[in-house]
């Protein structure tokens, strides 16, 4: 078949990214050279779809019968047990070649000595304590000490724009209204910009958390932040304001009139300032969306970017109203999504599950990832008509994805129920050796307790030999951080264990907070549980060393050194292994 789409798909974050597409010639033929690792193959004309797993195992040429796929997702929608479950396996490792002594003496020095430099800077970073004793007058004291400490190295800016604020009280609804990396990342003259001038026109008849998500909230997709709201109010007059206010459709008319779309120019779509998009009058189509919504907020019209498509709104007479809406899909009546679950703990967007749009023969991912209210369950969305996926991913403990894609349909003025459910081809975990519970770590007050005592009843135990002070150590633990629920559902005991050579007398455990309930540090005073480990799978220590271990000693879980996604497959490993 020729001028078929065919993209070479590879999973990652409950979703499937294209690492290359190209369109079939006249003999229907596409070549692509990749690493061995399974990948999902999408192919479509742009009305039909169809797809097809590419099995790791493949090396020549194939043959693929291009069978629209349509009728089965149709014959799907809305039915309770019909699913599309999709396994997907990693490449094999292959074996690690070990440096010499010397040089992996060497590559630890350098390693210890990069650590130092990062702990000294990060010294300098503000304690949550220390910040409310400062600001113990403030009303807002607990407020500004929690968004300083999420500031990290930027919280001198922080500081700056709470201190220069007249109104505190709008200054900390700003700062919950932006990300925690817009916090380490904005200086204090961009943030100052917004809230200075974010009253000079008021937004009558809106809600509160809608004036402040979508008036104040100097965010608006993926560009950096720049103190567009001065910028933008002093490049129209007030005449112009005034009409833009009361009929946004005119500075919707004003937009198209005087901005040009530009789709070549701006290769890697790098989203541009709104006062460079005004200078110009000329710029992408993202880029342009931006603009519009800018101006909305900048003159008190609350204003947004829809996170199914990135299509710029604004809000009017309590509904959303779409800026430009597409020729083929005009503003219409929305349907409402309710999303439930019954699973043992939370899925998170972007981490367990996506809901994808079909369009032109594709499914493309809502962005939900910052949505507050896919937080909690039952939770409803509200969705333009249309057929929609979801989709649901496990990463195992071995690196293969179990995903699960279940297909609905969202009609207008009606609500559709979707539970979030995994893909149930789990592997029982196996065991992979005994430890010795009768063996002994110290307390950091040096007690020797037995490994056993902290395995109670049919409870198993975590136990991560880790150096906090490492990077692999810090990010396994700032994984547990979220979780810390769940593991305190499980209520088994978490050993944080501090190696052999750490010296604990520079080590506080009070400065990790948000930790699971039942959690301990510990120390391997003798090397005794490190030692142990290496002699059991005959492989190098690689911290952080993290194992699940049943109350008889036996070890059904084992990640080693840098890793993502731990704390989760702790918690499935546990549930897998604990449930009769």
């Amino acid at each position: 078949m020729k001028n078929i789409n065919v993209g070479f798909t590879l999973y990652n974050y409950a979703e499937f990214y294209e690492i290359a597409g190209f369109s079939t010639a006249e003999d229907g033929c596409v070549s692509l050279e990749t690493g061995y690792g399974d990948l999902l193959v999408w192919m479509t004309d742009g009305t039909g779809y169809s797809w097809w797993k590419l099995p790791a195992d493949v090396t020549d040429t194939i043959t693929v019968v291009y069978e629209d796929k349509r009728k089965l997702v149709d014959e799907s929608l809305n039915t309770v047990g019909k699913f599309v479950d999709l396994d997907f396996t990693p490449p094999y490792a292959g074996n690690v070649v070990s440096p010499s002594t010397d040089k992996a003496e060497l590559n630890k020095k350098r390693l210890k000595e990069e650590d130092s430099i990062r702990a000294d800077y990060e010294s300098y970073f503000s304690d949550s304590a220390t910040m409310v004793e400062y600001y113990k007058v403030s009303p807002f004291r607990n407020e500004i000490a929690g968004f300083m400490q999420k500031s990290r190295g930027n919280y001198m800016d922080i500081a700056h724009f709470y201190g220069l604020s007249r109104d505190q009280k709008t200054a900390i609804i700003l700062l919950s209204v932006i990300s925690e990396k817009d916090l380490r990342d904005t200086p204090y003259r961009v943030l100052l910009d917004h809230l200075k001038n974010a009253d000079k026109f008021e937004c009558k008849n809106c809600p509160d958390d809608i004036k402040n998500k979508y008036v104040l909230n100097p965010r608006i997709g993926r560009e950096l932040l720049s103190p567009w709201r001065s910028e933008l109010q002093n490049s129209f007059s007030k005449k112009e304001i005034k009409a833009f206010r009361k009929d946004p459709e005119k500075l919707k008319n004003w937009v198209l009139e005087n901005i040009a779309i530009d789709s070549e120019n701006n290769y890697y779509g790098v989203t541009l300032f709104p006062a460079s998009v005004l200078k110009m009058r000329v710029a992408d189509e993202y880029s342009r969306n931006v603009f519009f919504v800018a101006c909305c907020r900048s003159f008190g019209i609350p204003a947004r970017l829809e996170p199914a498509t990135y299509a710029p709104e604004y809000y009017s007479n309590n509904q959303w109203i779409s800026a430009f809406p597409r020729e083929s899909a005009p503003d219409q009546v929305k349907g409402q999504l309710v999303l439930t679950n019954k699973n043992s703990f939370d899925p998170v967007y972007y981490t367990h599950y996506t809901i994808a749009v079909l369009r032109n023969g594709r499914f493309i991912s809502l962005d939900y990832e910052t949505d507050e209210s896919l937080r909690t369950f039952p939770c409803t969305l509200n969705l333009d008509p249309g057929t929609y996926r979801l989709m649901t991913g496990s990463r195992q403990d071995d690196g293969s994805v179990l995903t699960r894609w279940t297909f609905f349909k969202i009609e207008a003025g009606k609500s559709t129920e979707q539970a979030i459910s995994f893909n149930e081809n789990i592997r029982k975990p196996a065991k992979l050796f005994t430890l010795d519970m009768q063996s002994e770590l110290s307390s950091l007050s040096s007690d020797d307790i037995k490994l056993s005592s902290f395995a109670t009843g049919e409870k198993g135990v975590v136990i991560a030999l880790v150096d906090p002070l490492t990077e692999p150590g810090r990010h396994f633990l700032a994984e547990m951080q979220p979780v810390a629920g769940d593991f305190d559902k499980w209520g088994g005991s978490v050993l944080l264990v501090l190696p052999k050579d750490f010296n604990k007398s520079d080590f506080s455990a009070t400065s990790w907070k948000g930790l699971p309930m039942h959690c301990s540090w510990m120390f391997d005073e003798t090397g005794s549980l490190e030692n142990e480990i290496r002699t059991k799978t005959c492989t190098k220590s690689v911290l952080p060393e993290v194992m699940y271990v049943n109350n008889l000693g036996e070890v059904y879980y084992l990640s080693r050194g840098y890793q993502v996604n731990t704390a989760h497959i702790l918690l499935k490993t546990i549930s897998q292994s604990e449930t009769k």
